[in-house]
């Protein structure tokens, strides 16, 4: 079954909250059907350099950026909403 971008955002505000110092977590999905990226950055403008290194920019098929709080509180739904274009 294939898991929504809410699902993955629950899991990763599980998995690395309160773990990791950084402010963001950002999962890259690419088309290519390898599995997902995580990484672990302090600043947005971080993701700019992650994405030029990486594979091309075009075989992105989907990135997920979450608040890294330092709670361990479960994720709630407002937290995991799509932004809307």
């Amino acid at each position: 079954m294939k898991q929504t971008p809410r699902d993955r955002c629950r899991r990763l505000k599980v998995q690395m909250r309160g773990s990791n110092p950084n402010r963001w977590m950002v999962e890259i999905t690419y088309r290519d059907g390898s599995s997902p990226a995580v990484f672990a950055i302090e600043e947005i403008e971080d993701l700019s350099e992650i994405v030029e290194t990486g594979p091309d920019w075009n075989t992105i098929a989907e990135i997920v950026i979450v608040l890294n709080t330092p709670t361990l509180r479960p994720a709630l739904e407002a937290e995991c909403r799509p932004l809307q274009p």
